[in-house]
């Protein structure tokens, strides 16, 4: 049990336990299995947004297209991919650009 904290608990990013209070993850999972869970995407907040970590340990975050407004709303194609991430996605050709 030392030797997981030793070796996975620095590869972690800052403020972990926070993040897994938004997700399904016990907060008593060994820290190699965290981390392997962040590399692929931990998915939060009722699946409407995926945290996964880089390969430098920077922190990425892909957000539910359900989320934002959109102005035809209803004439939007909402498909479902068993193997996504998100429960559907949007099926669109219009390219979004978000400044920060």
């Amino acid at each position: 049990m030392m030797e997981d904290f030793d070796i996975w608990e620095p590869k972690l990013p800052r403020g972990y336990e926070e993040i897994l209070r938004f997700s399904d993850m016990h907060k008593n999972t060994m820290k190699k299995d965290i981390y392997n869970k962040l590399c692929k995407g931990l998915l939060l907040r009722d699946r409407e947004l995926c945290l996964s970590l880089g390969s430098n340990g920077e922190k990425h975050y892909m957000i539910s297209a359900k989320k934002f407004s959109y102005i035809n709303r209803w004439a939007l194609n909402w498909r479902h991919i068993p193997e996504s991430r998100f429960l559907s996605y949007l099926n669109t050709n219009v390219h979004f650009i978000f400044s920060f």
